[in-house]
């Protein structure tokens, strides 16, 4: 496969989303049988099965699953859910063993009949400060 527009190039890490997407089915796809050729992305089923072994209610616990050929998995950040309206993602980091750093976004959707959906796409994405006005009661 050669460089694509999901390809990271000179930071030591240069696997693509669509290797952490097979990454991901490999380890928590209990029928996955090795072929590729049908799974284009994770599901939502994987990636709902990284999302168990990676959230803590304890945001002072540092939880982590390792991904074969990838690196060190840590939820940085989720939401949606019941009362949060349609939308619905995770934002992971990726470590690799010489300590290179990235972050992907995993998208979904939510319905209060059947719950959240990690329906992807799956994004790579930096962090960005933003200035926000809130308006309060006085």
């Amino acid at each position: 496969m050669g460089p694509g527009v999901n390809q990271l190039k000179g930071f030591g890490m240069s696997y693509t989303i669509d290797d952490l997407n097979r990454a991901i089915t490999k380890q928590y796809d209990e029928e996955f049988d090795g072929d590729f050729e049908y799974y284009d992305d994770a599901g939502s089923a994987e990636w709902h099965g990284l999302e168990e072994d990676i959230y803590s209610f304890r945001k002072d616990q540092d939880v982590t699953a390792e991904l074969e050929g990838i690196g060190t998995v840590r939820l940085i950040e989720s939401e949606g859910g019941e009362g949060q309206g349609d939308s619905y993602s995770m934002v992971i980091s990726v470590t690799d063993a010489e300590g290179s750093v990235r972050l992907f976004e995993r998208l979904g959707w939510y319905a209060s009949y059947d719950g959240g959906h990690y329906e992807g796409p799956t994004v790579e994405v930096k962090p960005v400060e933003k200035l926000i006005t809130v308006y309060e009661t006085i």
